[in-house]
């Protein structure tokens, strides 16, 4: 006798979440320390905040620069030279 998929997707399911259990590894307050003991701080000497605004910072010149060198390849950063076409 063949039992429905939908009975066996939540017995599997729920005989995975049981055998996974709990950590027995207690997180101290000094282990929390001693893993980042500068929590405020996303690089050295820069807080999250300044970082993202550093970061946003280089992303919008590099963006700039990235434009004014595809204008130059294109040839529109200046006017042509070539003579004007006669209009009869």
């Amino acid at each position: 006798m063949r039992r429905p998929l939908s009975l066996i997707v939540p017995a599997v399911l729920a005989a995975v979440c049981l055998s996974t259990g709990c950590s027995s590894k207690r997180v101290t307050l000094e282990d929390d320390i001693l893993s980042n003991p500068t929590p405020e701080l996303g690089r050295m000497g820069l807080s999250d905040d300044q970082a993202k605004f550093k970061e946003a910072f280089v992303v919008d010149h590099n963006l700039r620069a990235m434009r004014g060198d595809l204008a130059r390849f294109w040839f529109f950063d200046e006017p042509s030279r070539l003579t004007p076409r006669a209009v009869p």
